[in-house]
Parts: structure tokens; C-alpha cells; sequence
């Protein structure tokens, strides 16, 4: 699919292809508890997730990608992910979902209703015209929220 739209894909399964990269590096331990398996699914949906949003903002309204991720995405990545960088993950968004410029909504994963497996569940979040300065202050409405989130930059 490379260049091309995935709009043809549920946000959900595009979603999965995109963070594919990450969800190879964390393979299968078995010293790990499911609890910590899932933890890891939901930390390479929410850092995917992120980037993905942060090129969408960055090719729609030109706000830089740096100042869209918080501190922690990066510094308190899985030690699996830590061989992937924003950088290489920005470069397969633009890449390979070049034409999606969906933003990434609700996001969660849990088990499966038998205990065997993980399900996710992706939503597309809707965005209302907005102007860039509007979305910069919106982000810092959001990173001022949860005190544990510092941007890269500020707008």
C-alpha cells in the first residue's frame, strides 16, 4: 500500500498495519503475564496512535511534529521499541499511509471475551475546522490536564 491512501481500511486494521513494526518488537515472552503483554499492545497503540495524529496535524495545519509528542512517549518507551524511533515511524506514515489523514480517536485493547486472546478497538476521532493556533491551544489544554505530560516544544 505504499503511497497510497488506506482510507479503504477500517482506522482499526489501519491502524494494526501502521504500529505492526512495534507490536514485531515486543515477539512473544513467555516470562511476561498477560497483564504486561497487554500493557505493552496498549503502549504501542497509544505511541503509534500518537505519531500517526502528530503527522496528520503536521501535513493538515503545519504544526511542528515535535511539539505534539509528550517527554514521556519517547522516554518511557518498552525497551523492545527503544531499536524504532519517532523518526523512522514518522517516515512509515508518511510513506506507506501517506493519503490517510484520519486522526486516530478512542483506542483500547483487552482481552478477548475467552481469555485467549487480545482484541483492540480503534475509533476515528472527528476534528472540527479548526485554526493551527486553535490546536496548539487545545494541545496544551490537554498536556496541562495530565501534569505528567511534557510536549517537546511549545506551539
Amino acid at each position: 500500500m505504499t503511497g497510497k491512501s488506506s482510507k479503504k481500511r477500517g482506522i482499526a486494521a489501519t491502524l494494526q498495519a501502521y504500529v505492526s513494526p512495534l507490536l514485531e518488537a515486543l515477539g512473544e515472552s513467555e516470562a511476561l503475564s498477560e497483564e504486561d503483554i497487554i500493557g505493552d499492545w496498549r503502549m504501542a497503540y497509544f505511541a503509534g496512535g500518537t505519531i500517526w495524529n502528530a503527522v496528520v496535524m503536521s501535513d493538515k495545519f503545519g504544526i511542528e511534529i515535535e511539539k505534539q509528542i509528550p517527554k514521556p512517549l519517547v522516554m518511557e518507551m518498552p525497551e523492545e521499541f527503544r531499536g524504532i524511533t519517532v523518526e523512522q515511524m514518522v517516515e512509515r506514515k508518511r510513506t506507506l499511509f501517506s493519503g490517510d489523514l484520519r486522526l486516530i480517536g478512542e483506542c483500547s485493547v483487552t482481552k478477548t471475551p475467552d481469555g485467549k486472546g487480545i482484541r483492540t478497538a480503534v475509533q476515528e476521532a472527528k476534528i472540527v475546522k479548526m485554526e493551527p493556533s486553535e490546536i496548539c491551544a487545545e494541545l496544551e489544554k490537554a498536556f496541562d490536564k495530565n501534569p505528567k505530560l511534557e510536549t517537546m516544544g511549545a506551539c
